[in-house]
């Protein structure tokens, strides 16, 4: 949830980001930077992961989800973009994709 809303609420920064054309990708701080959002990401995959050996798989697919639920936010393709909840909605989706019981929890 915190990278979509940090999506949203960072709309420029997100734009660049992938884009290492537009920034120095060998600066240490923006290396240091791309480490500490990697290890939150591996770390929440590493909660959903039911097994270690789907982390990496899980990393790949809770990132995809978010990533592209916030772009597509960001375009407006969704009904809800103009007025609605991108939290609650990311939420659903999220769920969804990744529900309890892979997460080791109830149904």
């Amino acid at each position: 949830m915190a990278y979509v809303r940090f999506a949203i609420t960072h709309r420029p920064y997100v734009l660049v980001m992938f884009r290492p054309e537009l920034y120095r990708a060998d600066d240490p701080q923006v290396a240091a930077a791309r480490e500490r959002a990697a290890a939150v990401l591996r770390g929440g995959a590493r909660a959903l992961a039911p097994d270690p050996a789907q982390e990496r798989a899980f990393t790949l697919g809770a990132w995809s989800a978010v990533h592209g639920f916030a772009e597509l936010w960001l375009s407006g393709a969704f009904a809800e973009s103009a007025d609605g909840d991108a939290e609650s909605l990311a939420r659903a989706m999220l769920e969804a994709v990744f529900p309890r019981r892979a997460r080791g929890g109830a149904p």
